[in-house]
């Protein structure tokens, strides 16, 4: 498959991601939305295995950070964990971006929270790090701006990464 195709797969998979964070905004009550997904760099973003290793992480996080599940999506640009939290939205981000910090498996997690306008919390907003690299630990942003890493290394330390979680 050319690449211009999978791009093109993984841009109609955001369009998935983006029309069901509308519609379940619509639906929420007092509430905050976040989205767990998963970093996989390259393509595939998904298999079998990853999606179990997604869930028995998410599984643990969902026990750290106050957490109601409201739905979920598969496309080919990952996979989407949807949920509610009634926690300060401001507070939340920074309690995810400790979690995803606390374990070298919660690194293959993005945890995306959002006001309850359905704009995003940065990390760079909250005065927070920067995602690290699952390579060299550098700010995970730099390296990919700079094609520090090919895709190919990086999926091998993500594969990697989820072969060594014990299930």
């Amino acid at each position: 498959m050319k690449n211009k195709d999978l791009l093109d797969k993984v841009l109609i998979g955001k369009q998935g991601v983006y029309k069901k964070k509308q519609d379940i905004f619509r639906r929420l009550q007092d509430g905050f939305l976040v989205i767990i997904s998963n970093v996989m760099p390259g393509f595939p973003k998904k298999n079998g295995k990853v999606k179990q290793f997604m869930e028995s992480v998410i599984a643990k996080v969902v026990l750290e950070l106050p957490l109601e599940k409201k739905d979920f999506l598969e496309n080919d640009a990952g996979l989407f964990y949807f949920f509610e939290s009634r926690l300060d939205p401001l507070l939340l981000k920074r309690r995810a971006v400790h979690v995803e910090s606390s374990s070298k498996f919660y690194r293959l997690l993005d945890i995306d929270c959002y006001h309850g306008t359905g704009f995003p919390i940065s990390r760079i907003s909250l005065n927070l790090p920067q995602r690290k690299c699952l390579i060299c630990n550098n700010d995970a942003a730099q390296c990919l701006l700079n094609f520090q890493h090919p895709t190919h290394a990086l999926r091998a330390s993500a594969l990697k990464l989820i072969d060594e979680f014990k299930f």
